[in-house]
């Protein structure tokens, strides 16, 4: 996969490349945006470029926005996307990348099996810890730290030492939508790059190109507000359905049936949250 195939985010590939140009990439990143718009996509794509072992120049397409932003000649720097770095990365099993989210607090001692945050042993443990060993592949190490503004204060302030001092090919990517929760100590010690909603009908089109019919589709991408995530999250669930069926019980309504429509409306809730739950058994938000 290429970084090109960030779809609509040619502002942020655009920043992260003028950077690589000029040879002066920062080693702490926040990646910021709306839920669903391709922040952990973009991580994983730029990560997979520091760390593939044959780079390449690509030419640039043009999304509307001038070729300027690839740095000025036109071309950007890619990942060969074949060599054992760039398919180790792809499958997320590359030694030298991390990612950092609340649930490796399961592997944690006893005690610290669910968490509600990034706590401090796990910045610790996940990501302090091997921050200061060589790459096992001699090019670099990247840590992506999934939803990063739920790092406690002590966890923020536990990464500061490894923000200001990193070791030379050290490179940290914090992700939120919410950059201002971070304390001012991280925030001014990282770059941030903003990523933006996408199009809508990008939305549309890959909705379709997912199994759903044209009505749901267009639907979803006028629901989702540029979150292709949120849209592909939604239209897996069964809720277009329920919703056109609570559509034609309001057009139907009467006094009578109010409260038989209000416990139908609040079973169909409960169901949706359990759904939810199964498919994902370790999300804590």
């Amino acid at each position: 996969m290429s970084i090109l195939e960030c779809f609509g985010q040619a502002g942020a590939i655009g920043r992260l490349q003028r950077a690589r140009n000029a040879q002066r990439v920062p080693h702490g990143y926040i990646f910021h945006g709306p839920e669903g718009v391709g922040k952990g996509l973009l991580a994983r794509q730029w990560a997979k470029l520091l760390l593939c072992g044959r780079p390449r120049r690509r030419a640039w397409p043009d999304q509307g926005i001038g070729i300027h932003h690839a740095g000025g000649d036109g071309e950007i720097d890619d990942c060969c996307d074949s060599c054992d770095d760039c398919r180790l990365a792809e499958a997320e099993t590359h030694p030298d990348l991390h990612i950092i989210n609340k649930n490796l607090a399961k592997y944690l001692p006893p005690g610290k099996l669910k968490q509600i945050s990034l706590s401090i042993d796990v910045i610790r443990e996940f990501v302090i810890k091997p921050a200061g060993v060589f790459p096992i592949r001699n090019r670099a190490r990247v840590f992506i730290i999934e939803q990063a503004d739920s790092m406690k204060r002590e966890a923020q302030n536990a990464l500061l030492k490894t923000l200001e001092e990193p070791p030379a090919s050290t490179f940290l990517i914090l992700l939120t939508t919410r950059p201002n929760w971070f304390l001012p100590t991280v925030r001014s010690r990282c770059q941030s790059v903003r990523l933006v909603r996408l199009p809508k009908d990008f939305i549309y089109n890959k909705l379709r190109e997912s199994g759903a019919d044209e009505a749901q589709a267009r639907y979803w991408a006028d629901f989702s507000e540029g979150r292709l995530g949120r849209a592909l999250k939604l239209a897996g669930m069964d809720i277009y359905d329920k919703k056109c069926e609570l559509v034609g019980l309001l057009g139907q309504l009467d006094y009578g049936k109010a409260l038989s429509l209000a416990a139908w409306i609040t079973n169909q809730a409960k169901e949706f949250g359990r759904s939810w739950c199964n498919d994902h058994p370790d999300d804590t938000t």
